[in-house]
């Protein structure tokens, strides 16, 4: 009885001791891992390159000469999904100039995503997909609540290696970072945790696998230095990319605040008389609780619930306003927009036409703003500012939003050859 016991003990001991080994193994770094890692997407462009020599574009002015040819390429880069309905943050560098944009998922599925919009001066992109469901995607964390050594985790794709982790701290925040010579944000995470090619448009997050940033950036002159966009900045650029308005030509007649001060929330800043949010009673300065039952904290989070509606349906909004709270519904209806090709010529100084899915540059107008930076008829206007353009409405309802003298950016197609500029708008 007594050997049975001491061999009972014994296989207590080696079982007790696996156990605990696992305990002991399973780290927080290792439980962010499995919780993070389905919300990061590889993707994969093809682009339309202009070629002038078989040497690297570093060297194309000094072979003019060589007869240009058009060649397709692939690069490869990370991407976060923040919503279950498929939409994906990234980096602009990484869709930039892109011709088709696949995205994979975790799980190894396959999409063609759609360029909702890109903000090349943020350095950020919003994608969608259209997956039968997206079981994971990430959830934020106040970027400006980060604090300088806690553990920082960057997940992404480096070198098209997929579902990489890298480890560090914070080693700064409010970082300057300078783009091309020119200093344009002063917010960067600096962080230790490796950031690779290909690591661009992936996750930095913290040890409860909440995003505090976007990687962007290697510090060249020295190891061990990566920057990201901090999540605060992310969030306020993505909900302007999701502009329903803008975008699908529809509204609700609301003008939406964002606070960030304390704790995020979304509130009516003004109602636009007459218009569904006005039939619908509500007030300015009132806050937004949930939109279709869903808790409502930026601009995005609204953006996205109507983006995916369509005209003459309903959304079931909460709103508090004075300490009460009430549900009320509104139905989205058609924005009024002008359907005359003369502001294109009045503000742009062109005339354009649609072909197929293109829109065509038609004529264009002596010393206007498209003739001084030499736009020239048969050019495809591909995008304004950060909107991708697939009509003549969207440049209309583009520059119904934009003032005089505002400089924005403009992406041409010429002979297969993508070209940039910027226009002053009149």
């Amino acid at each position: 009885m007594f050997h049975k016991e001491k061999i009972l003990f014994f296989c207590f001991l080696v079982y007790s001791s696996t156990f605990y080994a696992q305990i002991s193994r399973r780290t927080a770094i290792v439980d962010v891992a499995e919780q993070v890692s389905p919300c990061i997407v590889n993707i994969s462009t093809e682009r339309i390159v202009r070629r002038t020599s078989p040497f690297d574009d570093v060297f194309e002015e000094f072979f003019g000469r060589f007869e240009p040819r058009v060649q397709k390429t692939k690069s490869l880069g990370s991407g976060v999904l923040v919503d279950e309905s498929g939409f994906i943050v990234t980096n602009a560098h990484v869709i930039q100039r892109a011709s088709q944009i696949t995205v994979a998922l975790s799980n190894k599925q396959n999409f063609i995503a759609t360029l909702i919009a890109a903000d090349a001066k943020n350095d950020l992109a919003l994608l969608k997909i259209d997956p039968p469901q997206v079981s994971k995607f990430i959830s934020w964390a106040d970027s400006k609540d980060v604090m300088i050594g806690e553990t920082a985790i960057a997940l992404g794709n480096p070198f098209g290696l997929e579902s990489s982790v890298t480890t560090g701290v914070v080693s700064a925040k409010n970082r300057p970072l300078a783009l091309q010579g020119k200093v344009d944000f002063n917010d960067f995470v600096q962080t230790d945790a490796a950031i690779n090619p290909g690591n661009s448009g992936g996750a930095l997050v913290n040890v409860h696998g909440e995003l505090i940033g976007i990687n962007t950036a290697i510090y060249a002159q020295g190891q061990g230095l990566g920057f990201a966009i901090p999540s605060d900045r992310v969030r306020k650029v993505i909900s302007k990319l999701l502009d329903y308005e803008k975008l699908k030509q529809q509204t609700l007649g609301l003008k939406l605040g964002q606070n960030t001060q304390k704790k995020w929330y979304t509130y009516v800043k003004s109602v636009i008389p007459g218009s569904p949010a006005a039939k619908a009673g509500i007030e300015a300065n009132s806050r937004i609780i949930s939109l279709d039952g869903k808790k409502i904290r930026s601009i995005f989070d609204f953006n996205k619930i109507v983006y995916v509606k369509n005209i003459g349906e309903q959304v079931r909004a909460r709103f508090q306003k004075n300490g009460q709270v009430r549900t009320t519904y509104l139905t989205i209806s058609q924005r009024k927009q002008l359907v005359s090709n003369n502001i294109l010529w009045k503000r742009l100084g062109l005339d354009a036409k649609k072909s197929g899915n293109r829109i065509i540059v038609k004529k264009i107008r002596r010393n206007g703003p498209a003739n001084r930076i030499s736009v020239l008829p048969g050019d495809t206007i591909v995008s304004l500012g950060q909107f991708r353009i697939r009509s003549i409405a969207d440049i209309i309802a583009f520059l119904k939003y934009t003032d005089y003298g505002e400089v924005i950016s403009i992406i041409l197609i010429r002979n297969n050859n993508h070209l940039g500029g910027k226009l002053v708008v009149e």
